[in-house]
């Protein structure tokens, strides 16, 4: 016979309300780091599960691995941005070509990030000004006399291109998370 016949039920549906809103929220709290389960848990009425250290470990580190899947992909598109940018500098042929071009990317990306193209190109010192020059004049000064960009590890495989200072940051942070995963797995064995 089958087990509709003998009248036999899963055991979810012997359950009380209780206990489903209790295996509810255990599920929502192992995927809070997911923004939509985190707007769920805190949308619900009643919470009936306290929440116990085990859960508080499973939540933070939920959002610790959401946290560093999208740093990957924000550094993942902004190597892509770079290198097309690069790509397409090297294709101008002008100086004023590359100095409107220089102008735009401020404009779009900032200009941190068109001083570290500039640095990555090895351009002169007249396109570094240029870029100053597209720029807010408030800050103009501080950024004139203060500006000397750090660069570190390579972004290519070649080693032969140094790393912008947004994608330093974002492997500073990618790294940081990291360091936080590793001491929570310490802490929770």
């Amino acid at each position: 016979m089958c087990r509709t016949c003998q009248g036999l039920h899963y055991q979810s549906q012997r359950s009380s309300y209780i206990e489903k809103h209790i295996t509810y929220e255990k599920y929502l709290l192992s995927n809070y780091g997911l923004q939509w389960e985190y707007n769920e848990y805190h949308s619900l009425k009643e919470h009936y599960f306290e929440i116990t250290p085990e859960y508080a470990y499973k939540m933070r580190i939920s959002q610790l691995e959401q946290d560093l899947h999208l740093m990957r992909l924000l550094i993942g598109f902004e190597t892509k941005m770079l290198k097309i940018h690069l790509r397409d500098m090297t294709s101008l042929k002008s100086d004023k070509d590359k100095v409107l071009y220089l102008e735009q990317v401020v404009k779009e990306r900032g200009q941190d990030y068109a001083l570290d193209l500039v640095k990555m190109l090895g351009l002169s010192i007249q396109f570094e000004r240029a870029v100053l020059r597209s720029a807010d004049t408030s800050i103009l000064n501080d950024i004139a006399i203060c500006y000397e960009p750090e660069y570190a590890a390579p972004i290519s495989d070649e080693g032969s291109e140094p790393v912008p200072h947004t994608l330093k940051l974002l492997r500073g942070k990618e790294q940081a998370i990291k360091q936080e995963m590793q001491a929570l797995e310490k802490e929770a064995a």
